[in-house]
Protein backbone atom coordinates (compact mmCIF):
# COMPACT_ATOMS: atom_id res chain seq x y z
CA UNK A 1 0.00 0.00 0.00
CA UNK A 2 2.82 2.41 0.82
CA UNK A 3 5.32 1.40 -1.90
CA UNK A 4 5.05 4.82 -3.56
CA UNK A 5 6.20 6.39 -0.30
CA UNK A 6 8.85 3.92 0.74
CA UNK A 7 10.85 3.69 -2.47
CA UNK A 8 11.22 7.47 -2.52
CA UNK A 9 11.70 7.68 1.26
CA UNK A 10 14.50 5.11 1.21
CA UNK A 11 16.22 6.93 -1.65
CA UNK A 12 15.91 10.28 0.15
CA UNK A 13 17.31 8.85 3.40
CA UNK A 14 20.26 7.19 1.68
CA UNK A 15 21.05 10.38 -0.23
CA UNK A 16 20.99 12.40 2.98
CA UNK A 17 23.25 9.93 4.80
CA UNK A 18 25.63 9.70 1.84
CA UNK A 19 25.80 13.49 1.86
CA UNK A 20 26.63 13.46 5.57
CA UNK A 21 29.46 10.97 5.01
CA UNK A 22 30.83 13.08 2.19
CA UNK A 23 30.78 16.17 4.44
CA UNK A 24 32.70 14.24 7.10
CA UNK A 25 35.23 12.87 4.59
CA UNK A 26 34.06 9.29 5.24
CA UNK A 27 33.13 6.39 2.98
CA UNK A 28 31.50 4.09 5.55
CA UNK A 29 29.66 4.31 8.84
CA UNK A 30 29.01 1.53 11.36
CA UNK A 31 25.62 1.89 13.05
CA UNK A 32 25.40 -0.07 16.30
CA UNK A 33 22.22 -1.20 18.05
CA UNK A 34 20.01 -0.53 14.99
CA UNK A 35 16.96 -1.61 16.99
CA UNK A 36 17.36 1.64 18.94
CA UNK A 37 14.79 4.17 17.69
CA UNK A 38 14.16 1.74 14.79
CA UNK A 39 17.34 2.80 12.99
CA UNK A 40 17.11 -0.41 10.95
CA UNK A 41 13.61 0.52 9.81
CA UNK A 42 14.91 3.96 8.84
CA UNK A 43 17.83 2.58 6.82
CA UNK A 44 15.85 -0.11 5.03
CA UNK A 45 12.76 1.97 4.38
CA UNK A 46 10.58 -1.00 5.33
CA UNK A 47 6.93 -0.81 6.24
CA UNK A 48 7.16 -3.35 9.07
CA UNK A 49 9.52 -4.21 11.87
CA UNK A 50 12.70 -5.87 10.58
CA UNK A 51 14.63 -8.42 12.60
CA UNK A 52 18.19 -8.14 11.27
CA UNK A 53 19.75 -10.52 13.80
CA UNK A 54 18.93 -12.40 16.99
CA UNK A 55 18.84 -9.93 19.87
CA UNK A 56 18.92 -7.11 17.35
CA UNK A 57 20.40 -4.77 19.92
CA UNK A 58 23.64 -6.70 19.38
CA UNK A 59 23.59 -6.31 15.61
CA UNK A 60 25.18 -3.64 13.43
CA UNK A 61 24.74 -2.13 9.99
CA UNK A 62 27.57 -0.83 7.84
CA UNK A 63 26.39 1.80 5.38
CA UNK A 64 28.60 2.82 2.47
CA UNK A 65 28.56 6.17 0.72
CA UNK A 66 27.37 4.28 -2.38
CA UNK A 67 24.25 3.13 -0.49
CA UNK A 68 25.37 -0.48 0.12
CA UNK A 69 24.30 -1.94 3.48
CA UNK A 70 26.02 -4.82 5.27
CA UNK A 71 24.22 -6.47 8.20
CA UNK A 72 26.36 -8.07 10.90
CA UNK A 73 25.97 -9.50 14.37
CA UNK A 74 28.28 -8.69 17.28
CA UNK A 75 27.57 -11.69 19.50
CA UNK A 76 27.33 -15.46 19.18
CA UNK A 77 24.17 -16.82 17.60
CA UNK A 78 22.89 -20.36 17.28
CA UNK A 79 25.00 -22.34 14.77
CA UNK A 80 22.06 -22.61 12.37
CA UNK A 81 21.83 -18.80 12.30
CA UNK A 82 25.52 -18.20 11.64
CA UNK A 83 25.17 -18.07 7.85
CA UNK A 84 22.10 -15.86 7.99
CA UNK A 85 23.57 -13.48 10.58
CA UNK A 86 27.33 -13.31 9.90
CA UNK A 87 29.67 -11.99 12.57
CA UNK A 88 32.33 -9.36 12.19
CA UNK A 89 35.03 -12.02 12.48
CA UNK A 90 33.38 -14.12 9.73
CA UNK A 91 33.31 -11.25 7.25
CA UNK A 92 36.04 -9.74 5.09
CA UNK A 93 35.83 -6.04 5.88
CA UNK A 94 39.14 -5.01 4.38
CA UNK A 95 37.35 -2.71 1.93
CA UNK A 96 35.81 -0.89 4.90
CA UNK A 97 38.73 -0.86 7.34
CA UNK A 98 41.43 -0.07 4.79
CA UNK A 99 43.14 2.63 6.82
CA UNK A 100 40.64 5.39 6.06
CA UNK A 101 38.58 6.59 9.04
CA UNK A 102 35.19 4.93 9.51
CA UNK A 103 32.21 6.67 11.08
CA UNK A 104 30.47 5.09 14.05
CA UNK A 105 27.02 5.70 15.54
CA UNK A 106 26.25 4.69 19.15
CA UNK A 107 29.87 3.69 19.99
CA UNK A 108 28.91 2.83 23.58
CA UNK A 109 27.34 -0.36 22.21
CA UNK A 110 30.51 -1.64 20.55
CA UNK A 111 31.27 -5.06 22.04
CA UNK A 112 34.77 -5.72 23.37
CA UNK A 113 35.14 -8.87 21.27
CA UNK A 114 34.40 -6.88 18.10
CA UNK A 115 36.76 -4.06 19.05
CA UNK A 116 39.54 -6.55 19.79
CA UNK A 117 38.91 -8.41 16.52
CA UNK A 118 39.03 -5.21 14.46
CA UNK A 119 42.23 -4.06 16.16
CA UNK A 120 43.88 -7.37 15.35
CA UNK A 121 42.53 -7.90 11.82
CA UNK A 122 42.80 -4.29 10.63
CA UNK A 123 45.54 -2.57 12.67
CA UNK A 124 45.08 0.76 10.87
CA UNK A 125 41.34 1.04 11.52
CA UNK A 126 40.06 4.22 13.18
CA UNK A 127 36.55 5.23 14.20
CA UNK A 128 35.13 8.76 14.06
CA UNK A 129 32.07 9.32 16.25
CA UNK A 130 29.33 10.85 14.09
CA UNK A 131 26.41 10.01 16.39
CA UNK A 132 25.19 13.58 16.83
CA UNK A 133 25.40 14.41 13.13
CA UNK A 134 23.68 11.13 12.22
CA UNK A 135 20.67 11.78 14.45
CA UNK A 136 20.41 15.33 13.12
CA UNK A 137 20.37 13.87 9.60
CA UNK A 138 17.74 11.29 10.57
CA UNK A 139 15.56 13.93 12.23
CA UNK A 140 15.06 15.93 9.02
CA UNK A 141 12.29 14.32 6.97
CA UNK A 142 11.95 14.46 3.20
CA UNK A 143 8.64 15.63 1.65
CA UNK A 144 7.71 11.99 0.93
CA UNK A 145 8.37 10.98 4.54
CA UNK A 146 6.36 13.92 5.85
CA UNK A 147 3.42 12.74 3.75
CA UNK A 148 3.76 9.24 5.21
CA UNK A 149 3.84 10.73 8.72
CA UNK A 150 0.75 12.75 7.84
CA UNK A 151 -0.95 9.47 6.90
CA UNK A 152 0.00 7.97 10.27
CA UNK A 153 -1.34 11.07 12.05
CA UNK A 154 -4.62 10.65 10.17
CA UNK A 155 -4.97 7.18 11.68
CA UNK A 156 -4.83 8.75 15.15
CA UNK A 157 -7.52 11.23 14.10
CA UNK A 158 -9.61 8.25 13.06
CA UNK A 159 -9.00 6.52 16.39
CA UNK A 160 -10.05 9.54 18.44
CA UNK A 161 -13.40 9.75 16.65
CA UNK A 162 -14.22 6.51 18.52
CA UNK A 163 -13.47 7.90 22.00
CA UNK A 164 -17.17 8.58 22.80
CA UNK A 165 -17.74 4.84 22.38
CA UNK A 166 -14.75 3.84 24.50
CA UNK A 167 -14.97 6.32 27.39
CA UNK A 168 -18.33 5.54 28.95
CA UNK A 169 -19.54 5.46 32.56
CA UNK A 170 -19.23 2.05 34.29
CA UNK A 171 -16.32 0.92 32.08
CA UNK A 172 -13.07 -0.02 33.77
CA UNK A 173 -10.02 1.94 32.68
CA UNK A 174 -8.48 -1.41 31.70
CA UNK A 175 -11.34 -2.06 29.30
CA UNK A 176 -10.92 1.33 27.65
CA UNK A 177 -7.15 0.91 27.27
CA UNK A 178 -7.50 -2.60 25.85
CA UNK A 179 -10.06 -1.49 23.28
CA UNK A 180 -7.90 1.49 22.24
CA UNK A 181 -5.03 -0.94 21.57
CA UNK A 182 -7.34 -3.34 19.78
CA UNK A 183 -8.64 -0.62 17.50
CA UNK A 184 -5.11 0.53 16.76
CA UNK A 185 -4.19 -3.02 15.79
CA UNK A 186 -7.19 -3.13 13.44
CA UNK A 187 -5.93 0.11 11.89
CA UNK A 188 -2.47 -1.37 11.25
CA UNK A 189 -0.47 -0.49 14.39
CA UNK A 190 2.69 -2.53 15.02
CA UNK A 191 4.86 -3.27 18.04
CA UNK A 192 7.87 -5.33 19.08
CA UNK A 193 5.71 -6.93 21.77
CA UNK A 194 2.73 -9.01 20.56
CA UNK A 195 -0.49 -7.70 22.02
CA UNK A 196 1.03 -4.34 22.92
CA UNK A 197 0.35 -2.50 19.69
CA UNK A 198 0.04 0.97 21.13
CA UNK A 199 1.42 2.95 24.07
CA UNK A 200 -1.60 4.32 25.91
CA UNK A 201 -1.59 6.66 28.90
CA UNK A 202 -5.02 6.98 30.48
CA UNK A 203 -5.93 8.60 33.79
CA UNK A 204 -9.31 9.49 35.19
CA UNK A 205 -10.62 11.33 38.25
CA UNK A 206 -13.79 13.16 39.27
CA UNK A 207 -13.73 16.52 37.50
CA UNK A 208 -12.79 19.13 40.07
CA UNK A 209 -11.56 16.42 42.42
CA UNK A 210 -8.05 15.33 43.45
CA UNK A 211 -5.42 14.00 41.08
CA UNK A 212 -5.76 10.61 39.49
CA UNK A 213 -3.56 8.04 41.21
CA UNK A 214 -0.33 7.36 39.28
CA UNK A 215 0.73 4.68 38.67
CA UNK A 216 -2.79 3.40 38.47
CA UNK A 217 -3.69 0.14 40.21
CA UNK A 218 -4.66 -2.49 37.66
CA UNK A 219 -7.36 -2.85 36.34
CA UNK A 220 -7.90 0.78 37.27
CA UNK A 221 -10.96 2.56 38.52
CA UNK A 222 -14.42 2.40 37.02
CA UNK A 223 -15.34 5.48 34.99
CA UNK A 224 -18.26 7.48 36.35
CA UNK A 225 -20.46 10.32 35.17
CA UNK A 226 -18.68 13.55 36.05
CA UNK A 227 -15.17 12.14 35.48
CA UNK A 228 -12.38 13.85 33.63
CA UNK A 229 -10.41 11.40 31.44
CA UNK A 230 -6.96 12.13 29.97
CA UNK A 231 -5.82 9.99 27.03
CA UNK A 232 -2.46 10.11 25.23
CA UNK A 233 -1.61 7.54 22.56
CA UNK A 234 1.75 6.87 20.85
CA UNK A 235 2.93 4.19 18.46
CA UNK A 236 3.53 3.54 14.79
CA UNK A 237 1.80 1.97 11.85
CA UNK A 238 2.58 -0.54 9.14
CA UNK A 239 3.74 2.26 6.83
CA UNK A 240 6.85 2.51 9.04
CA UNK A 241 5.89 5.85 10.57
CA UNK A 242 4.92 6.86 14.10
CA UNK A 243 2.56 9.51 15.42
CA UNK A 244 1.00 10.66 18.68
CA UNK A 245 -2.20 12.31 19.86
CA UNK A 246 -3.55 13.33 23.26
CA UNK A 247 -6.77 14.95 24.46
CA UNK A 248 -8.89 15.28 27.60
CA UNK A 249 -12.55 14.41 27.92
CA UNK A 250 -15.24 15.04 30.55
CA UNK A 251 -18.13 12.64 31.07
CA UNK A 252 -20.63 15.37 31.79
CA UNK A 253 -20.49 19.14 32.41
CA UNK A 254 -17.02 20.72 32.43
CA UNK A 255 -15.94 22.50 35.60
CA UNK A 256 -14.70 26.07 35.30
CA UNK A 257 -11.23 25.11 36.55
CA UNK A 258 -10.84 22.27 34.06
CA UNK A 259 -11.97 24.54 31.26
CA UNK A 260 -9.33 27.10 32.26
CA UNK A 261 -6.62 24.45 32.57
CA UNK A 262 -7.43 23.08 29.12
CA UNK A 263 -7.27 26.54 27.58
CA UNK A 264 -3.83 26.90 29.17
CA UNK A 265 -2.74 23.50 27.78
CA UNK A 266 -3.75 24.52 24.26
CA UNK A 267 -2.08 27.92 24.66
CA UNK A 268 1.16 26.28 25.88
CA UNK A 269 1.17 23.94 22.88
CA UNK A 270 0.54 26.81 20.47
CA UNK A 271 3.36 28.79 22.07
CA UNK A 272 5.78 25.89 21.69
CA UNK A 273 4.71 25.27 18.09
CA UNK A 274 5.13 28.94 17.16
CA UNK A 275 8.71 28.84 18.50
CA UNK A 276 9.63 25.63 16.64
CA UNK A 277 11.50 27.32 13.79
CA UNK A 278 14.88 26.54 12.22
CA UNK A 279 17.69 27.57 14.58
CA UNK A 280 15.64 27.32 17.78
CA UNK A 281 16.38 24.58 20.31
CA UNK A 282 14.09 22.43 22.40
CA UNK A 283 15.83 23.73 25.53
CA UNK A 284 14.86 27.29 24.63
CA UNK A 285 11.28 26.26 23.90
CA UNK A 286 11.06 24.22 27.11
CA UNK A 287 12.38 27.10 29.24
CA UNK A 288 10.04 29.68 27.69
CA UNK A 289 6.91 27.56 28.05
CA UNK A 290 7.91 26.52 31.57
CA UNK A 291 8.36 30.14 32.65
CA UNK A 292 4.97 31.07 31.22
CA UNK A 293 3.22 28.23 33.04
CA UNK A 294 5.00 29.05 36.31
CA UNK A 295 3.73 32.64 36.13
CA UNK A 296 0.20 31.24 36.01
CA UNK A 297 0.74 29.02 39.03
CA UNK A 298 1.25 25.66 37.29
CA UNK A 299 3.86 23.10 38.27
CA UNK A 300 7.16 22.90 36.34
CA UNK A 301 7.35 20.75 33.24
CA UNK A 302 9.66 17.81 33.88
CA UNK A 303 8.58 15.25 31.27
CA UNK A 304 9.63 14.59 27.67
CA UNK A 305 6.75 16.68 26.34
CA UNK A 306 8.47 17.74 23.12
CA UNK A 307 10.53 15.29 21.07
CA UNK A 308 11.12 13.90 17.60
CA UNK A 309 8.82 11.47 15.79
CA UNK A 310 9.64 9.35 12.75
CA UNK A 311 10.29 5.63 12.54
CA UNK A 312 9.97 5.68 16.32
CA UNK A 313 7.35 7.38 18.46
CA UNK A 314 10.04 8.84 20.73
CA UNK A 315 13.29 9.90 19.09
CA UNK A 316 15.82 12.72 18.93
CA UNK A 317 15.73 15.62 19.44
CA UNK A 318 14.30 15.54 22.99
CA UNK A 319 13.90 18.25 25.59
CA UNK A 320 15.28 15.97 28.34
CA UNK A 321 18.78 15.08 27.08
CA UNK A 322 21.77 16.57 25.25
CA UNK A 323 19.87 16.74 21.96
CA UNK A 324 17.79 19.55 23.50
CA UNK A 325 20.61 21.90 22.45
CA UNK A 326 20.66 20.82 18.79
CA UNK A 327 19.26 23.54 16.51
CA UNK A 328 15.99 22.65 14.82
CA UNK A 329 15.87 22.39 11.04
CA UNK A 330 13.00 22.68 8.59
CA UNK A 331 11.48 19.25 7.98
CA UNK A 332 11.94 17.93 11.51
CA UNK A 333 8.79 16.34 12.93
CA UNK A 334 7.98 16.82 16.62
CA UNK A 335 5.40 15.59 19.11
CA UNK A 336 4.40 18.64 21.18
CA UNK A 337 2.24 18.28 24.28
CA UNK A 338 3.10 20.38 27.38
CA UNK A 339 1.65 18.84 30.55
CA UNK A 340 -0.31 21.49 32.43
CA UNK A 341 -0.64 20.48 36.06
CA UNK A 342 -1.94 22.33 39.11
CA UNK A 343 -0.85 21.16 42.55
CA UNK A 344 -2.92 18.15 43.53
CA UNK A 345 -4.43 17.69 40.07
CA UNK A 346 -3.65 15.41 37.15
CA UNK A 347 -1.91 16.83 34.10
CA UNK A 348 -3.83 17.94 31.02
CA UNK A 349 -1.96 17.67 27.73
CA UNK A 350 -2.98 18.67 24.23
CA UNK A 351 -0.59 16.43 22.26
CA UNK A 352 -0.11 16.53 18.48
CA UNK A 353 2.51 15.90 15.81
CA UNK A 354 3.95 18.92 13.98
CA UNK A 355 6.46 19.53 11.19
CA UNK A 356 8.98 22.37 11.64
CA UNK A 357 8.72 25.12 9.00
CA UNK A 358 10.28 28.55 8.55
CA UNK A 359 7.18 30.13 10.13
CA UNK A 360 6.78 27.76 13.06
CA UNK A 361 5.48 24.22 13.35
CA UNK A 362 2.55 23.01 11.24
CA UNK A 363 0.15 20.55 12.87
CA UNK A 364 -0.16 17.25 10.97
CA UNK A 365 -3.16 15.89 12.87
CA UNK A 366 -6.64 17.28 12.23
CA UNK A 367 -8.36 16.49 15.53
CA UNK A 368 -9.65 19.77 16.97
CA UNK A 369 -7.71 20.89 20.09
CA UNK A 370 -10.92 20.91 22.13
CA UNK A 371 -11.85 19.66 25.58
CA UNK A 372 -14.64 17.28 24.63
CA UNK A 373 -17.73 16.85 26.76
CA UNK A 374 -19.08 13.32 26.29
Amino acid sequence: MFEKYNEQIRSDRHSALSGLLAEQGLRHVVILQPGLENLDLWLLGQEGLPTPAPFNRNSAYIFGVDGAITKLCQTTTHPTDRAQFPHFEDTDLSAVFDGAPVGIVNPAYLKKNVRDHLAKAYPAFRFVDVTGAFYQCKAVKSPAEIEALRTAAAEYDRLFTAMPLLLRPERLEKEAVNEIRQRMMWQGAESETPGFHTMVQLTSAPDGGPSAQEPLPWPGRRLQTGDRVNVSVRGYFSNGCAAALGRSFVLGPVSAQTGKDWETAVFAQEMAASMAKPGATLREIHSTVNACLAQQGYQPLNSAWIHGVGTSAYEAPRNVDATADAPLKAGMVLAIGPEVRRSGADALSCLDVFVVTENGAERLSKTAPDLRQL
